[in-house]
C-alpha cells in the first residue's frame, strides 16, 4: 500500500516538474554536484546528481547514475530542457571533468564552416564553467582552488558579482540543497532503515521530495523573484 503511494505522488510531482519547467526557466547562475548513496539492488554505490539555482535555490534536475561521462550529460540534458531559450547561466561544479562534455555538448549550436562537407558542433562562445576543485588529506579538505574551464576568471566574477553574489567559484549553495535533501528524503539519509530497493524506487522518492520541496516546503530564499512559474 505505501509503495502503491510513493508511486503515484512520485509520477506526478515528475508530472508537474515537466509541465511548469519545461523551458520557462531563467537562471543566472547554475551550480553542480552530486551525492553518494545505495539501493538494495546494487552492490556498489550510486550518484544523484542535482542542479541548483544559486539564486533562487531551485532544483532545476536530478539524475540517478555512476560517475560517468553519460551520467553527466543526462543531468545536463535536463537542464538544457528547462531553461529559456534565452537562458545562459555561469555554470560552477566540483572537479568531476565529465560536466564539462556536458555542458559543451548541449549548449551550442552546428555550424558547416567553409570548405567543409558536413555541419560541425560549436560550443556557445559565451559559455562560462568554473570548477572548484579539494584536495584532501584523509577525511579532511586541505586546500580549495578553482579552475576556470570556459570563459575568463574576471567575466565570471563580474557576472556573479552582478547577481547580488560574492563573485568568488564555489558550490556552497548546491551542497547546502544536497544536504536539505539528505533531511527531507528518508532514503539519501546517511543513517536509515529505509533504502530504497531499486535506482526507479528512488527516482520515485526524490520526486516526491522535490514537489515537497518545491511546492509545500516554506523558505524564504523561493521568494526571489524568476522568470516563468514562481
Amino acid at each position: 500500500m505505501i509503495t502503491r503511494w510513493i508511486e503515484r505522488y512520485g509520477l506526478h510531482g515528475e508530472r508537474v516538474h515537466q509541465r511548469l519547467f519545461h523551458r520557462a526557466l531563467s537562471i543566472g547562475h547554475l551550480q553542480l554536484d552530486e551525492l553518494v548513496t545505495k539501493v538494495k539492488q546494487d552492490a556498489e554505490r550510486i550518484w544523484v546528481y542535482t542542479a541548483v539555482s544559486a539564486q533562487s535555490k531551485l532544483i532545476l534536475a536530478t539524475h540517478i547514475g555512476r560517475r560517468s561521462s553519460s551520467d553527466a550529460h543526462h543531468l545536463l540534458h535536463q537542464v538544457w530542457q528547462r531553461l529559456a531559450p534565452d537562458s545562459l547561466p555561469i555554470f560552477t561544479s566540483d572537479g568531476l571533468n565529465q560536466y564539462f562534455y556536458g555542458i559543451t555538448a548541449h549548449f551550442g549550436f552546428w555550424h558547416k564552416p567553409p570548405r567543409a562537407r558536413k555541419h560541425h558542433w560549436f560550443p556557445d562562445a559565451r559559455l562560462q564553467y568554473a570548477q572548484l576543485r579539494k584536495r584532501t588529506r584523509g577525511w579532511r579538505v586541505s586546500f580549495l582552488y578553482s579552475i576556470i574551464r570556459l570563459g575568463s576568471r574576471h567575466i565570471i566574477r563580474s557576472g556573479l558579482k552582478a547577481l547580488s553574489l560574492s563573485g568568488l567559484v564555489q558550490t556552497a549553495f548546491v551542497e547546502r540543497a544536497n544536504l536539505t535533501l539528505h533531511e527531507l528524503i528518508a532514503p539519501l539519509s546517511r543513517r536509515t532503515w529505509s533504502i530504497a530497493y531499486d535506482r526507479q524506487h528512488l527516482h520515485l522518492h526524490i520526486q516526491w521530495g522535490l514537489a515537497y520541496y518545491h511546492f509545500c516546503r516554506p523558505h524564504q530564499s523561493l521568494t526571489v523573484p524568476i522568470r516563468g512559474p514562481s
